[in-house]
């Protein structure tokens, strides 16, 4: 009877050990990626960013300060108090006439991330699946050294947000990103 407790007690340690070392090989994306009911509580309160242009909105912290590029849309920064670098830019590129898939949009690109050394992985933000880029140098502007890039393809438009700093704020506007259906070329003309 001991042997077999003995036994039962030992593969349990083994199958103990087994779980935690998977639990060790989460992707990289798991820092980033929260819950819908995380998310839903973490922004209550929070403002609401619209941008008509490439149909996307998200929240963000009220003491954040939210600025764009005007009426083409075409990027997005959203700047803590007190900071002068953003904590998070979003690029927005049409995509409607060319319909460019990711590897085509980046080879037209000065850097193309997908062929980059950069630690990449597949990545779920509003509904759309896309990659992350770990600590991209070719994008910093100066004021920061390097951003994860999260791009996402939504068909008739291409989005790139850069995490520049990676808080639970940054994390939380990130996750509440919502897309606005896409339009087809008939819609467009």
């Amino acid at each position: 009877m001991k042997k077999v407790l003995s036994l039962m007690l030992i593969a349990s340690f083994v199958f103990i050990g087994a779980a935690c070392t998977n639990s060790n090989d989460t992707k990289l994306s798991d820092d980033l990626v929260l819950s819908s009911s995380v998310v839903k509580e973490g922004v209550r309160g929070w403002g609401v960013y619209t941008n008509p242009a490439y149909r996307y909105e998200l929240r963000h912290p009220k003491s954040w300060s939210p600025e764009d590029s005007g009426e083409d849309g075409k990027v997005a920064w959203f700047t803590p108090r007190g900071n002068q670098v953003p904590a998070v830019r979003i690029l927005s590129h049409s995509n409607w006439r060319e319909q460019y898939d990711l590897q085509n949009f980046y080879q037209n690109q000065s850097v193309n991330l997908l062929e980059s050394e950069y630690k990449q992985e597949e990545i779920e933000i509003g509904g759309f699946k896309g990659y992350r880029f770990e600590q991209v140098k070719e994008r910093a502007q100066g004021d920061y050294d390097a951003a994860d890039v999260i791009v996402l393809d939504l068909v008739d438009r291409i989005i790139e947000v850069e995490l520049i700093e990676i808080n639970e704020d940054s994390r939380m506007l990130l996750n509440s990103l919502k897309f606005y259906g896409n339009k087809t070329v008939s819609d467009l003309k």
